[in-house]
């Protein structure tokens, strides 16, 4: 466990838009567009995660951070959706195991109640 405080990634974007004076609009807030613009996200989906209207994923916060020049690991959503992934790799894996687990509780389930008989 990490003594670092907990860092949201659209307050990590934003104050490296404020540190560096880079994507700002004349009246001094971030513009989102701008810097959206300099990658491949699209900008409802990245505007959502730069304001916490939509969880992050690590290709927003990847992308961003390579634009702003910060390392995505300061930022815990992106630790938490690489710990995601190391627990959970294939979401397909996820479907067949327990479709699995559950056929396998079925037929016990079935056999339990043909002894009772």
């Amino acid at each position: 466990m990490t003594d670092e405080p907990r860092r949201d990634f659209g307050r990590v974007a934003r104050d490296s838009m404020l540190e560096q004076d880079k994507f700002m609009t004349a009246l001094g807030a971030p513009n989102f567009q701008a810097l959206l613009l300099e990658t491949d996200i699209g900008y409802e989906s990245g505007r959502k995660a730069l304001i916490g209207d939509r969880f992050p994923s690590n290709k927003i916060i990847e992308a961003v951070a390579a634009v702003l020049g910060f390392d995505p690991e300061v930022c815990w959503e992106y630790r938490l959706n690489t710990l995601r992934e190391k627990l959970d790799p294939d979401p397909e894996q996820r479907f067949d195991t327990a479709y699995a687990a559950f056929h396998e509780v079925e037929e016990a389930m079935q056999a339990g109640a043909g002894k009772r008989r």
